[in-house]
């Protein structure tokens, strides 16, 4: 049934417009384990095989509601697998 309201987006966008060695993700809804696995992890291991160690600009964006505990889980091993990669955080 159709309610009118238009589909919320939720997992990852990457905005374009950053340096090359410059990961941008923006965060919509609630992210899932699935959205690192099937989206955010291969895009930085692709970058950081081709050019080394990438920095992450990680923005959540207005319609950001939180993390499944999957989610914060995949976002640890990133962090602890890419120890490189610098975030800058967007509040």
């Amino acid at each position: 049934m159709d309610d009118g309201r238009a589909e919320e987006l939720t997992g990852f966008s990457f905005p374009d417009g950053f340096p090359p060695r410059v990961i941008a993700v923006v965060a919509h809804g609630e992210i899932r384990a699935e959205h690192y696995e099937r989206d955010l992890i291969p895009r930085i291991e692709a970058a950081v095989k081709a050019s080394g160690p990438a920095r992450l600009y990680y923005e959540l964006g207005e319609d950001f509601h939180g993390f499944s505990l999957g989610a914060a889980w995949d976002d640890a091993m990133v962090g602890l697998r890419h120890l490189p990669i610098s975030r800058a955080w967007r509040w």
